[in-house]
């Protein structure tokens, strides 16, 4: 697996000839725009594995993140200029796993049915919407709660009884 600069126009190899991954074969990615992160599933043989890498840091090491992803996620973002958290949700469970802490927090929200983030300069919000229709606004620790959206009829209609949602937020107030 290598890396391309295109406008350096410099390529490297993302695991260096030591590293055990480095055969590996990638069966899933996940990228979000503006990142230099990347998150890979690999098959190895030693099993499926999830590596968190940084494009941008040559011959800086990749962090093992297995075990936060016990199972493939149905979605996973980050904040793209500061990729502390990644946030992952499962079957309506959002967990959120900080990459620094290396601490995984199940059930951060339950009952969830589609998030997604938006970062500005200074303030990273975490949208979520609810099994409940009930759309809130948060910040990443989950403490600042602003609700957008508490009409079960009206959220209903507009989002229908069943199905998975991916948030995209293009500005505060335009989701």
């Amino acid at each position: 697996l290598w890396v391309y600069d295109w406008k350096e126009e410099k390529s490297w190899p993302l695991f260096g000839a030591e590293s055990s991954y480095r055969e590996g074969e990638v069966t899933a990615h996940v990228a979000v725009e503006k990142s230099s992160g990347v998150l890979l599933e690999l098959s190895t043989q030693g099993g499926r594995k999830w590596l968190w890498a940084s494009l941008r840091d040559k011959g800086l090491p990749h962090q093992d993140v297995s075990a936060f992803f016990p199972k493939r996620p149905d979605q996973i973002q980050w904040d793209p200029n500061d990729p502390e958290y990644l946030f992952a949700l499962h079957e309506g469970r959002l967990d959120r796993v900080g990459l620094g802490s290396k601490v995984s927090e199940e059930n951060f929200l339950d009952g969830v049915r589609g998030f997604g983030l938006s970062s500005g300069l200074f303030d990273e919000r975490l949208y979520v919407l609810q099994s409940d229709f009930v759309l809130k606004r948060l910040d990443p620790e989950g403490k600042k709660e602003e609700i957008l959206l508490a009409d079960p009829p009206f959220g209903l209609s507009l989002f229908g009884s069943e199905g998975r949602f991916d948030i995209k937020v293009f500005q505060d107030d335009l989701i």
